[in-house]
Order: structure tokens, then sequence, then C-alpha cells
């Protein structure tokens, strides 16, 4: 394997100085790849990426069944789940935990507002066996890029196939929390999106998620930082209210995939705490 640009190593030093317990902890990555294909620089840097930071379970967005299946091969998959999508797939991981079964949920949208030739989108999902008893549904999608309704469309569509309240939802979902943006903030925000031609901004899935469905965001109490060069956050843990684990204190991170061209996206870090789980 390649070795990255030599300011990835300084980017990426998370895990190391955390007193955890292994038995009951997992570390999650996400990171939308922008459809990385085997065989280029591009490809290299992201699995460079995937390497060096310390995960037990990665969740990919816009990522092609090709590009899945290699990541998987090179890391050395535990078990995977793959979904396909137009923009190429979402797909799961796991280095270390058994996948005790895996499934598909379409998110395609027909309605007559729509054309016939819907964008196919989907979400895959990974039940797996934690070390220490129980398991864990993990949630990956990458939701409709310009339309709220439509997000919150797919959203009703997961929790009526696999229950919202009860998975760990992973992904680019292309929405934005209004939570994580102050006047200055949202001012900045306003002016990218509209030097972009972008419309102003909605919230409606993102408050669905955590007022309705009472989903915790895994960046509360952390400063805002972007994952895309919009000045804009679209990538999340959200962590189901009866889903039995815990965010381990300060461990929500972004890691700089924007500047070596990774991506045109950041990945995101977090550690859970699945003792709650096991002791059920």
């Amino acid at each position: 394997m390649k070795t990255s640009d030599k300011n990835l190593g300084s980017q990426i030093t998370l895990g190391a100085s955390w007193e955890i317990d292994a038995l009951n902890t997992m570390n999650f990555l996400a990171l939308n790849i922008k459809n990385a294909v085997p065989g280029t620089p591009r490809f290299d840097k992201v699995v460079d990426v995937l390497f060096q930071v310390n995960s037990d379970v990665i969740v990919l967005t816009e990522c092609g069944p090709e590009a899945f299946y290699e990541i998987s091969r090179e890391l050395g998959a535990t078990g995977t789940v793959y979904a396909p999508a137009d923009y190429w797939g979402n797909g799961i991981i796991s280095l270390y935990h058994v996948v005790v079964s895996g499934g598909v949920v379409d998110l395609t949208i027909h309605s007559e507002h729509r054309s016939a030739h819907s964008e196919h989108r989907s979400a895959a999902v990974a039940l797996l066996e934690l070390k220490s008893g129980g398991t864990l549904q993990v949630v990956a999608t990458h939701l409709e890029v310009g339309d709220e309704s439509a997000r919150l469309e797919q959203i009703e569509i997961l929790d009526q196939q696999i229950g919202l309240s009860e998975s760990l939802l992973v992904g680019d979902l292309n929405a934005l929390n209004r939570r994580d943006y102050g006047k200055a903030g949202l001012e900045r925000l306003l002016e990218v999106r509209q030097q972009g031609g972008k419309r102003p901004p909605r919230w409606d899935a993102l408050d669905c998620l955590i007022d309705v469905y009472g989903c915790l965001d895994a960046s509360v109490d952390q400063p805002f930082e972007a994952t895309t060069p919009y000045s804009s956050r679209v990538d999340y843990f959200l962590l189901g209210p009866q889903l039995g684990v815990q965010i381990v204190e300060n461990s929500y991170r972004v890691i700089d995939c924007l500047t070596n061209d990774i991506s045109d996206h950041n990945a995101i870090f977090c550690t859970i705490n699945t003792s709650q789980i096991g002791s059920n």
C-alpha cells in the first residue's frame, strides 16, 4: 500500500490516548468517498485513511461495488453489507464483529410529482454481534441530494422497515442541523449557498430525526466542524433512543479529507460504549 500525503499522518491521531474498555467500545468511521475507483491515486488515499484510523466499523457512501469489495478485501473485513444505488451505493464494513444478518432498504421515491426515473437511493443494514453480548443494528445511507421532502419520505421508509429508535444511523444525509449554526455561521452558510446557486437551508429532516424520533447526534457538545467545502455538515452518526449505547465523551472527530483531495467530504469518527447492551 502506498503511503499517502505526508500531512495525512498528523491529521489522524485518533483513539490512541483514550483509556477505554475495548470489550465494551466500538470505533466508527464514516466517509463519502466520491466514487473513488480502484487503481487510481485517490483510491489509494482513501484506503490509507481507512488503514490509519483505528476503526471497528466503517461506513462508506458514494462507493461503487468494485471499490467496496476491494476495500473490504484490503482491510480484511470480518463481514460486509452493501446496498447499490445510482450514486454508487452505501456499505458497512465490520472489521472485528460478526454480521449476524444484513439487508438492503430501497429508498427510491416514486410519486406523481417526480420523474418516472427517480434517483435510486438505498440503505445498507447490518446486525452486528457484540463481543460483550447482544447485537447492534447499523444503518448506512445516502439520502436524496436536492429535496428535503424526499429526505423526509426516506426517513419514514427507514423507520417503517428497520426501526430508527433501535438503530445507529450513519452516513451522508444531505441534510442540515440548525443547531450547528450560530448567527455568524448561519450568515456564512447562507452566503455560500447563495454563491453556489443553492436554495436557502431547510432543517426539517434533522428536526424530524432529533425531535420526533429522539435520535442523538454524536457531535452534540462538540465545536462545529464542516464536513463539506460549503461550510456545512451533512455527515452524521445518529443514535436511536432505544439503541442502548452511549457516545464516549469527546470521541467525535472530523478528519480532514478535503485538503489532500481524498474526497469532497471529510470523514467523521466516534466511539460508542455498548456495555448497556451486553448487560441486558
